[in-house]
């Protein structure tokens, strides 16, 4: 029996193949242990540097062995080190790495709630200004949407490759759209029809 394995924190080193039309793509992917493995599966977008975590199992064609993914998504840090890391890497005026680290060690995995929720003001740090704590939830925020927006439709039950045309076509209104009327999908999208869009209504 074939198990699926949670795999957190691939980091994308090269992405071999990815096709615009079906968000079908080929990355190696470097996990925390060093090792280097090829993943497959389905994602929005995607580009070298990104950290991704997701489902799936360990396969072998001819090409060698590979990660078959049933979803991947943006990772979204959790320990204080790597918070901190992530913050710093942002590039954030006013914001290196010892104050990424102040917030990340205050505010933990809880600042993504913040972010989500839009209240910058919640966040109290000595020496740094709202304006940068502003600037910083401004580029955080862009991580928390695509998470939030891919985690919403891999609930749908209809599988990574239609979400991800989901998300495509409808973008950052996804969410709003598929809950007002889902019927909507009927029309707009490609291979589905009453019965999906009745599953997700």
């Amino acid at each position: 029996m074939i198990e699926t394995e949670f795999i957190k924190n691939i980091t994308v080193k090269k992405i071999i193949y990815y096709s615009e039309e079906s968000n079908y793509v080929i990355f190696e992917g470097g996990l925390k242990d060093s090792s280097i493995c090829i993943f497959k599966g389905v994602i929005n977008h995607i580009q070298n540097g990104d950290v991704l975590d997701g489902e799936g199992v360990r396969r072998q064609d001819k090409f060698g062995y590979h990660y078959s993914m049933s979803y991947l998504l943006v990772h979204i840090p959790v320990e204080v080190q790597e918070i901190s890391n992530y913050i710093t890497s942002l590039k954030v005026s006013g914001i290196g790495a010892k104050t990424s680290f102040k917030i990340a060690e205050k505010y933990g995995a809880a600042l993504f709630q913040y972010v989500e929720d839009g209240t910058p003001e919640l966040i109290d740090i000595k020496g740094v200004s709202q304006a940068k704590i502003d600037d910083l939830f401004s580029e955080l925020s862009e991580t928390v949407k695509v998470r939030s927006l891919q985690m919403f439709v891999t609930n749908l039950g209809l599988g990574m490759k239609l979400g991800a045309k989901i998300v495509d076509y409808y973008g950052d209104n996804a969410e709003e759209i598929l809950i007002k009327n889902p019927y909507k999908l009927m029309f707009d999208i490609e291979g589905i029809g009453f019965e999906k869009a009745d599953f997700v209504a």
